[in-house]
């Protein structure tokens, strides 16, 4: 992929999305789904649900760790601000952090919702 090629970008809290082998792969939110690693009709259904949303490819230079985002925010406080902003939400509009859960998985989330809710 290269910058400025259209992508599908995860912005439901899960995608389910058949491989063409076959397979499931679970895409969590912010995650780039690759069309052309996936069965086409599976690809349009999650298309159809309002799972996927189309969108430019940008490539970032690798950050210092000094940019991370939410730098000196405990992991109790990212957690009770998924908390905060998941109240209000209906439940496939939730921050779900990928699994293990760690820091970055968490800030990863709340990143994708922000840029989500950006525009």
């Amino acid at each position: 992929m290269a910058e400025g090629e259209k992508v599908l970008l995860v912005t439901g809290a899960v995608a389910v999305v058949a491989l063409k082998d076959g397979s499931d792969r679970y895409l969590y939110r912010g995650a780039v789904l690759d069309p052309a690693l996936y069965a086409e009709k599976s690809v349009e259904h999650v298309k159809g649900l309002g799972l996927v949303t189309e969108t430019e490819l940008v490539v970032e230079t690798q950050a210092d760790e000094s940019d991370e985002p939410y730098k000196g925010v405990t992991i109790p406080d990212l957690k009770a601000e998924i908390e905060t902003r998941n109240k209000d939400r209906e439940d496939d509009k939730k921050i779900v952090p990928a699994e293990p859960g760690n820091r970055p998985e968490i800030v990863a989330a709340l990143v994708a919702d922000d840029a989500a809710n950006k525009s």
